[in-house]
């Protein structure tokens, strides 16, 4: 549960927010195995939404002694409610490699998430 809260709400900062401000959140989802995105949000308007950009570096690795068995980055663009934080729209590209002995193996996925 903890992990898909953090995924609906790691855009939310803790402070009030202004067009062109921006912040790094780094959260680590645990369920599956430790991935960490390092997320940096950007307000772009607050107009009767709050639109936001999304920039992330995704990092998954066992200890920090060894190097991490995935790599990547995710962008996107997140409409919210200015009254209820709660997302309206997300949509996320994140693109993903992981190497092997004499190859790397890339995995793309676009999430799009609209509230009706």
């Amino acid at each position: 549960i903890e992990d898909m809260l953090n995924q609906l709400f790691f855009f939310l900062p803790d402070r009030k927010i202004q067009q062109g401000d921006s912040w790094v959140k780094n959260v680590v989802l645990i369920t599956k195995s430790p991935v960490k995105y390092s997320d940096k949000v950007t307000v772009d308007s607050l107009k009767h939404k709050v639109y936001l950009s999304l920039q992330s570096i995704v990092s998954a690795r066992v200890s920090d002694d060894i190097p991490p068995y995935a790599e990547g980055d995710m962008t996107g663009k997140i409409v919210a409610s200015p009254h209820t934080g709660l997302v309206e729209h997300m949509e996320t590209t994140e693109q993903i490699a992981t190497p092997r002995t004499n190859s790397k193996i890339t995995r793309q996925r676009t999430i799009s998430a609209r509230r009706f």
